[in-house]
């Protein structure tokens, strides 16, 4: 697997509070990674510090072999970087095809930023296509012309997703993708994303707190823990293991159950 995202020796500092101390990871360019840990564990200093909305103190961050360390937010995603945010960040005034439509418009606005607002037909052809082709995807296709500001909580994250995924960024950041969900929608958003990264060959980084979401969609996962990286590998791998028990359970004991680990990290 391609290196996309890579982080070396990330250190993110809140005048004299640590939050993350010197974590080197990496999230291959064509599967899903997941980050996981205990409440106050670091997890959105370190996704922040990678999306280029905190300053890391130390140590880099790679996209795809380019350092994007010094540049800003704006810049990293005209580099490949996307992101979505723990809470739904949608034009609630616009319709759900018109939300996705601007995920895809991006990819123009990089060298022309006026193409957002006078786009060339051949380009408006292709967002059109795009956006109709996500939706369908996403199963949206049924609510494409509702406002996004009437939709429940998880037919919006549906929705954020879409866009996210008709962006032209190659990697994402996706914070807290299930919140909000009911069971039914987090079955669909498992299987979306999975044949999303298999069909469109991007890379995921998850922070999520849904242990059986993480399980069914991540090929590898890191935890974190007053923050530093305490485990990686397999969830399977870490379901077992006696460090990661014990930064969720204060236990190491080996009656512990999975379902026990999962309920605790909610």
């Amino acid at each position: 697997m391609s290196a996309g995202l890579v982080v070396r020796g990330l250190t993110v500092r809140y005048g004299g509070i640590t939050a993350v101390e010197d974590v080197d990871l990496g999230v291959p360019a064509d599967s899903i990674t997941g980050l996981i840990g205990p409440n106050g564990a670091g997890k959105s200093s370190l996704f922040n510090a990678c999306a280029g909305t905190v300053r890391a103190s130390a140590g880099t961050v790679e996209l795809f072999g380019r350092d994007i360390s010094r540049i800003g937010p704006a810049r990293r995603a005209q580099a490949g970087l996307g992101r979505t945010f723990q809470r739904v960040q949608l034009f609630r005034t616009l319709t759900v095809r018109e939300n996705v439509a601007l995920g895809h418009e991006t990819a123009y606005a990089r060298s022309r930023p006026w193409s957002l607002f006078h786009a060339l037909p051949s380009e408006r052809r292709k967002t059109a296509a795009v956006t109709a082709e996500v939706l369908e995807h996403c199963g949206l296709t049924g609510i494409a012309d509702k406002v996004a500001g009437g939709l429940s909580t998880g037919e919006q994250r549906m929705v954020e997703l879409a866009r996210a995924l008709a962006s032209p960024a190659r990697m994402l950041l996706l914070d807290e993708p299930s919140s909000g969900l009911s069971s039914d929608e987090r079955g669909r958003f498992t299987s979306i994303l999975t044949e999303a990264v298999e069909a469109m060959g991007r890379g995921v980084f998850v922070v999520e707190h849904d242990m059986d979401l993480v399980a069914a969609v991540c090929q590898r996962v890191y935890v974190l823990n007053f923050g530093h990286v305490i485990f990686s590998g397999s969830m399977a791998e870490a379901l077992r293991s006696d460090v990661v028990r014990q930064s969720y359970l204060g236990t190491t004991e080996a009656g512990a159950s999975d379902t026990e680990l999962e309920v605790t990290g909610a």
